[in-house]
C-alpha cells in the first residue's frame, strides 16, 4: 500500500499521484496550484521526508534506449542536413541523373558530416551517464559535437 507522486513534465508544472491500495488504482493528475487540495497534499507528504520521482524524458528511460534515441536524433538531422538547404539540390539532382556528379565541395561537406556521425556515434556509445547523453549536441554545418561531462 502505497501513494506515489511522478513528475510528468521536465518543467515540474504537474505529478501524477498513484495510490495502490485501491482496487483499481486511484490515479490523479495535480497541477502545481497554490491552494488546490490535491497539491497541498503533496506539499504535507513531502514534509513527510518523501521526495516525488523525477521527470524521464521518453527514450530516455535507461542506458541502451538512451544511446538508440540520441543516435536515431542525430541520423534523424544528418539526413535533414544532407537534403535540406543549401545541399538540397545537388542531393536530389544526383538521386534523379546518374550522370550528375555532385561537386567536390558538397560531396566534402557530406563525407565530414557522415564521418561527424561515425566519431559521434563511438563517444555516445561509450558514454555512461543518461543525461550527458540526452543533452549532447552535433552541429554538421560546423563540424563539431559535444557530450556534456
Amino acid at each position: 500500500m502505497a501513494i506515489t507522486y511522478t513528475w510528468t513534465d521536465a518543467a515540474n508544472t504537474t505529478l501524477k499521484y498513484v495510490d495502490d491500495s485501491t482496487t483499481p488504482d486511484t490515479i490523479l493528475y495535480v497541477p502545481v496550484a497554490v491552494g488546490n487540495r490535491h497539491y497541498t497534499a503533496y506539499l504535507a507528504w513531502v514534509a513527510d521526508g518523501n521526495t516525488a520521482t523525477a521527470y524521464v524524458y521518453p527514450g530516455y528511460e535507461d542506458l541502451a534506449t538512451a544511446k538508440t534515441s540520441r543516435l536515431a536524433e542525430a541520423a534523424s538531422a544528418l539526413t535533414s542536413f544532407v537534403k535540406d538547404g543549401t545541399y538540397a539540390f545537388n542531393f536530389f539532382r544526383s538521386l534523379a541523373d546518374s550522370t550528375y556528379t555532385i561537386p567536390t565541395g558538397t560531396q566534402t561537406k557530406f563525407s565530414d558530416a557522415y564521418t561527424l556521425y561515425g566519431t559521434f556515434e563511438t563517444a555516445i556509445n561509450s558514454e555512461s551517464d543518461i543525461e550527458d547523453i540526452r543533452l549532447s549536441t552535433i552541429d554538421y554545418e560546423a563540424g563539431t559535437y559535444n557530450i556534456p561531462s
